[in-house]
C-alpha cells in the first residue's frame, strides 16, 4: 500500500510540473533550469576562402526575397531595396513597373511587401491593387512577415 501510494504521489507531482511547465510557470520543460553551459573549445579552423561580398549579402538575405522585388512600407512612403541592400524611394507606379518587369525567383515569388508598424494601410492597400491590376498573380506576392521588425 505504502509503495502505491509513493509511486502515486510521484506521477501527480510530475504531471503538475508538466502542467505549470505549459502556462510559463516555472515546471518540467519550462527550460529555466539555470544558466546554459559555456562552450569553451575553439572552432576548427578551416581552409575556405573567405566569400566574396556579393555571396556574403546573398547568404544574409532570406531566399524567398533572393531575385525578388523587396517593397517596404512606411507611413504612406514606399521603400525598395536595391541590389546593394540599400533602400530607396519609390512611387507606386516605379515599384509596380520594377515588378512587372521582374521574373518570378526560385520560390516563384515576385514580390516581398514589409509593412512597418507606421505603414499606412491604405497606401498599402492601394500598392496590392496596383499590383494584382499589372498582372502580378497572389501566389507571386510573398505576404509573410509583412511586419518590419
Amino acid at each position: 500500500m505504502r509503495r502505491k501510494l509513493i509511486g502515486l504521489s510521484a506521477v501527480a507531482l510530475l504531471a503538475i510540473g508538466a502542467l505549470l511547465g505549459k502556462f510559463g510557470m516555472p515546471g518540467l520543460g519550462s527550460g529555466d533550469g539555470g544558466p546554459a553551459p559555456v562552450l569553451t573549445a575553439q572552432p576548427a579552423s578551416t581552409s575556405k576562402p573567405e566569400a566574396s561580398e556579393s555571396e556574403q549579402s546573398a547568404a544574409t538575405v532570406p531566399v524567398v526575397e533572393q531575385d525578388a522585388v523587396v517593397v517596404r512600407v512606411e507611413d504612406r512612403s514606399f521603400l525598395v531595396r536595391g541590389s546593394g541592400g540599400e533602400w530607396s524611394e519609390a512611387t507606386i507606379e516605379q515599384v509596380v513597373e520594377r515588378s512587372r518587369s521582374t521574373e518570378p525567383n526560385a520560390s516563384g515569388i515576385r514580390v516581398c511587401i514589409r509593412r512597418a508598424d507606421s505603414a499606412r494601410a491604405g497606401d498599402w492597400g492601394k500598392l496590392v491593387d496596383q499590383l494584382k491590376a499589372a498582372g502580378i498573380q497572389d501566389t507571386q506576392i510573398d505576404w509573410g512577415n509583412d511586419q518590419v521588425p
